[in-house]
């Protein structure tokens, strides 16, 4: 903002905001559930995202694809947990005792310029960060995966075929035939 006076006196001035967006994920039901959020959570703290739902939650997992090792979160027990965040472009198992809805607070993507995730080779868990619904092939912008990206529907593996959209708030596995990235 440029503001001047009648006596020739000048000043800019710049300010940065950002709109706090909400999405409620699909009913996470009881038993396991791959999710990802489609924002940028505003604290990315799973303690603090789970808020009063923390009791009916009883572990997240995310798949380190370049240790091949899962990490952990226990909501009744952080201490014991070496998964701490939730972030966008991941995909989570998250455990749950009883049938709940989740909000997930923060930014949805801003500008022309959409955020860049790599993938690695082999299994990686991903979550597409968007709330528009695209088709899956438009989200890989460099390398390729095998024909399996696959996700869970609470109750059995669900296969998409190429074409098909993305259900935003899934989590899905990809299968890397070599790095790549996704938006």
């Amino acid at each position: 903002l440029y503001v001047s006076d009648n006596s020739s006196n000048s000043d800019t001035y710049e300010w940065y905001y950002y709109v706090r967006d909400q999405y409620e994920l699909p009913t996470l039901k009881y038993g396991k559930n791959l999710i990802s959020t489609p924002l940028i959570p505003e604290d990315s703290n799973i303690t603090r995202i789970l808020d009063t739902n923390v009791s009916k939650v009883d572990k997240i997992y995310w798949y380190d694809p370049v240790t091949e090792t899962f990490k952990v979160h226990y909501p009744a027990v952080p201490a014991l947990s070496d998964l701490t965040t939730l972030e966008a472009g991941k995909g989570y198992w998250f455990y749950v005792n009883t049938e709940y809805d989740q909000t997930i607070y923060g930014t949805s993507e801003q500008g022309d310029t959409p955020a860049l995730y790599d993938f690695a080779d082999g299994a990686n868990m991903v979550g597409f960060k968007t709330k528009v619904v695209e088709p899956i092939e438009d989200r890989i912008v460099s390398g390729a995966i095998s024909d399996v990206l696959v996700t869970w529907n609470t109750t059995d593996w669900v296969y998409p075929d190429q074409g098909d959209n993305l259900t935003i708030g899934r989590g899905y596995w990809l299968y890397g035939q070599g790095a790549g990235t996704y938006r």
